[in-house]
């Protein structure tokens, strides 16, 4: 199933507001590809829940759409889900393992993959992170 799929039959929605925390409260400790891409806030709904993210595209892309934030938060949750170490993580994704700066991202990615279980629960999380991209 890809991800389009996904969220019809799961009835997830998506609401886009140009702009988010990260340009509000860091714009000075963004670095340049953040300081020209769009900022956005997605909000995730499922059923009565919801889950509220920042999400970027670049400086030629228009509005994303679902699929687009589900992908991120599919890909960003696999890597915790399988139960991986920040050591792990950090080696992965090209990261420094002795930094103070990677591991506070993988500490918001761990963040967020809670936050998407509380939103889909165990079952449709797990679902979601067998899905296809689009």
């Amino acid at each position: 199933m890809n991800l389009k799929q996904f969220a019809t039959r799961n009835r997830i929605r998506v609401e886009w507001d140009y702009g988010n925390d990260e340009v509000n409260n860091h714009w000075e400790e963004l670095d340049e590809w953040h300081q020209k891409a769009h900022p956005w806030t997605a909000t995730i709904k499922h059923g009565r829940r919801r889950m509220t993210i920042s999400y970027w595209t670049g400086a030629a892309i228009g509005e994303p759409d679902a699929e687009d934030v589900l992908d991120s938060l599919r890909s960003e949750a696999q890597d915790i889900a399988s139960g991986s170490t920040f050591e792990q993580w950090a080696s992965e994704l090209g990261y420094d393992p002795d930094s103070r700066k990677a591991e506070k991202v993988f500490e918001a990615v761990q963040a967020e993959y809670r936050k998407l279980l509380k939103l889909l629960g165990p079952e449709l999380t797990d679902e979601l992170l067998n899905c296809e991209s689009c």
